[in-house]
């Protein structure tokens, strides 16, 4: 982990709400780091949906992964297995790397060769970024998929007009192919900043 400083604990969840905003705005895209558990190879997908925060009094983040993508069965096939998140400085060629990791799949695309970035392991064998500007390491500590009837209960006892209520059906909106989420819940182990 060169030319990192790590932070865990009670300064991780100081660094993790301070400075979340600035330095790792997920809403422009991480870079999920997982391992196949077959191979063992690393790989690294773009996510923009996800968050952090305290649940269950742990410092915590959030992603959604589609059933569809490589990451997923990555996930699913490492039980117990930690994932990363890294997060990129703000940079054309950087918007590249991001581009291309979301439209390329990892079982069929080293991504870290085909965008020329350097691949890094935690202690424990989770690959990340090694020129990202942070690193979150995690491990899921609970998964559930989005389910239509989670939606349902709120758009359809909401006092609205019907097409505020049809707007409202962001199920049929984002899943209408059946390709559903599978959300985890990540408790934050340690952070990695420059």
């Amino acid at each position: 982990m060169t030319n990192f400083k790590e932070y865990s604990g009670e300064k991780a969840k100081e660094i993790l709400f301070s400075q979340s905003t600035e330095r790792m705005n997920i809403g422009k895209g991480m870079l999920i780091g997982t391992k196949d558990a077959g191979k063992g190879k690393p790989n690294i997908m773009t996510a923009t949906w996800g968050g952090v925060g305290i649940m269950w009094r742990r410092a915590v983040c959030f992603c959604a992964i589609r059933h569809s993508r490589y990451t997923y069965k990555n996930i699913e096939g490492s039980v117990g297995v930690g994932i990363s998140l890294s997060f990129l400085a703000p940079t054309q060629e950087n918007a590249r790397v991001l581009a291309f990791c979301g439209g390329h799949s990892g079982a069929d695309t080293d991504k870290f060769a085909e965008c020329r970035i350097g691949c890094a392991y935690s202690e424990s064998g989770i690959p990340y970024v090694a020129d990202a500007d942070s690193v979150i390491l995690c491990r899921p500590i609970y998964s559930q998929d989005i389910k239509k009837e989670g939606f349902e209960h709120f758009r359809d006892n909401c006092e609205c007009t019907n097409s505020q209520k049809s707007e409202a059906d962001l199920f049929s909106q984002f899943y209408s192919d059946g390709d559903i989420h599978r959300m985890y819940i990540c408790e934050i182990e340690k952070i990695l900043q420059r």
